[in-house]
């Protein structure tokens, strides 16, 4: 289990900062500021477990520029000021335990987090930047860790100095509970001011319950898979109140908490099926906010993601596959062809290498008849005609097996092959039509 150190500004050492502006290469006109942070933080934890077990924390700590000083800024809903940053981060002191002692740094980040009691600060929407790191020990002590935080700010005045905190004050870190409570009364917030047609005022609660998901899926305990369902519920909310942008950013949380965590085992095929939806339908608020570029991108993580299901022990195999044909309509509306294709080969492949039970033949085979039929369609659209005469008979060939299963209703797999003979002629498929034609013929009931 990973426990949250949350700790006080005293125990932070050693500050350097230094700061430079200059001029953003890819537009003259604007000005950027880049700061450096080191020091090092008094950490003293302890790994109380014998034998090989490992031990995790999270540590939290302020970001000073100097001793018990730090900067902060007071931003709108959705603003960030930060353009990028990056973090270095090891152990610099510790107690040895026995010989097989380990101690590491995990991971580490840095972001812009709201602070509520900040002394001498008035503030109602008061951020400043705080640093989080995994640390790991084995049988020992950590005393002291380094780090150096880059950070790349617009060339804003916002950025102000504190006075000197006490030497107790640490970082807000609030309990999971509450945090859970505070996302949820957001987006219950959100789809009442919608209700309530107060657009402009949901749009910044929105914005607030999407950082508060955030946040729960950042601390210790956090259900991952829970954060981002009710991220992805509440971009759906927000897309049908014709918040594109707003419903994009909400999809993208559920993407990013999805890869920033790394499940268990028996938690696996959750956390793939979860972040294939995640990634479908950020895919889909890309389309709708009209970048159409993204959407490229975040596409092809999403038939992969969808691909790496249907490897997962325990998976449906036929679930799977009927979400990647709808992916690939979606991207078909959309006019990228390429990846449109893809979509519909990987729900072809997925069901090539299962071999279902005898109890799923019927629905294994009419999914892959339809796979087949909807890879020709986009075969022909994308302009491959010599691989869409190889698929389309492949899809015939489908079509009579599930005329031969037990329990299939010819009359609607006649009149499929029907269709897919349509298509064959409107493409110049003279030969492959006139096989459609002919199973359509053998298969309808007398």
């Amino acid at each position: 289990m990973v426990l949250p150190i949350s700790l006080q500004v005293r125990q932070i050492r050693n500050i350097g900062h230094v700061k430079t502006k200059s001029v953003d290469p890819k537009n003259p006109t604007e000005r950027q500021r880049l700061h450096v942070y080191t020091g090092w933080i008094e950490v003293n934890a302890v790994a109380h477990t014998i034998h090989d077990v490992t031990e995790r924390f999270q540590v939290v700590s302020f970001v000073p520029i100097s001793p018990g000083v730090i900067e902060t800024v007071s931003l709108a809903p959705g603003e960030n000021p930060l353009r990028g940053t990056t973090v270095t981060a090891r152990p610099a002191s510790v107690a040895l335990g026995e010989a097989n002692t380990i101690f590491a740094v995990d991971g580490a980040s840095v972001a812009l987090e709201r602070q509520t009691e900040i002394p001498g600060v008035v503030g109602e929407r008061l951020f400043c930047l705080v640093l989080r790191m995994n640390v790991a020990i084995q049988q020992g002590e950590l005393l002291r860790v380094t780090y150096q935080v880059t950070a790349l700010w617009n060339d804003a005045e916002q950025i102000t100095e504190t006075p000197a905190l006490p030497g107790s004050q640490t970082p807000i870190q609030k309990p999971l509970e509450s945090l859970t409570a505070d996302a949820q009364a957001l987006h219950t917030l959100t789809q009442r001011l919608i209700a309530d047609g107060d657009i402009a005022q949901a749009r910044v609660a929105a914005l607030d319950a999407i950082q508060a998901y955030r946040q729960i899926a950042a601390t210790s305990g956090a259900d991952v898979a829970w954060v981002a369902n009710n991220v992805l519920i509440l971009s759906s909310v927000l897309a049908t109140a014709g918040l594109a942008g707003e419903s994009t950013a909400a999809a993208q949380a559920a993407v990013d908490v999805l890869k920033e965590f790394d499940p268990p085992a028996q938690a696996l095929l959750t956390h793939r099926t979860v972040l294939a939806q995640a990634l479908h339908t950020l895919t889909q608020r890309l389309i709708a906010d009209g970048d159409i570029a993204q959407a490229r991108v975040t596409a092809l993580d999403a038939i992969q993601a969808y691909r790496q299901i249907a490897a997962t022990s325990g998976a449906d195999v036929a679930w799977v596959a009927n979400n990647v044909l709808i992916l690939s309509s979606v991207l078909a509306t959309a006019g990228l062809a390429g990846e449109s294709t893809a979509a519909a080969q990987a729900a072809v492949d997925v069901l090539k290498e299962f071999d279902p039970p005898a109890q799923a033949l019927l629905t294994h085979r009419t999914v892959l008849a339809q796979a087949l039929h909807t890879l020709t369609q986009r075969l022909i659209a994308d302009g491959d005609i010599a691989q869409a005469r190889v698929t389309a008979l492949d899809a015939i060939q489908a079509y009579r097996q599930i005329a031969a299963t037990s329990g299939a209703d010819a009359a609607w797999v006649a009149n499929n092959v029907l269709i897919l003979s349509s298509v064959l002629a409107t493409a110049g498929l003279a030969g492959e039509a006139a096989l459609a034609r002919e199973a359509a013929a053998a298969i309808t009931p007398e």
